[in-house]
């Protein structure tokens, strides 16, 4: 059966697949510094960190985003909370 065009869903599907492989490529190669297919004592392991940092740098960005976005809900419910007083004041 041969498909004529694209479905909204579908393109959507492609994109998402193209960018989990982007973010898989550069997470192997930072963690594995290119193990697999660089020799051990290549210069380009000067560029990529340590392991370490494999798990360190999506540790603190979670961190961050989680408390970004609970200090933004906070925010909401004390002025939403506000407001109420006010109404029925």
């Amino acid at each position: 059966m041969v498909r004529i065009g694209w479905k909204r869903s579908s393109r959507r599907r492609d994109t998402t697949n193209h960018i989990g492989d982007i973010i898989r490529l550069l997470h192997d190669m930072g963690t594995n510094n290119g193990s697999p297919f660089v020799d051990e004592g290549h210069p380009l392991h000067e560029f990529f960190p340590d392991r370490i940092y494999a798990i360190r740098i999506p540790v603190v960005l979670l961190l961050f985003g989680l408390t970004v976005v609970f200090t933004f809900v906070a925010l909401v419910m004390i002025k939403s909370g506000k407001k109420e007083v006010k109404k029925s004041q």
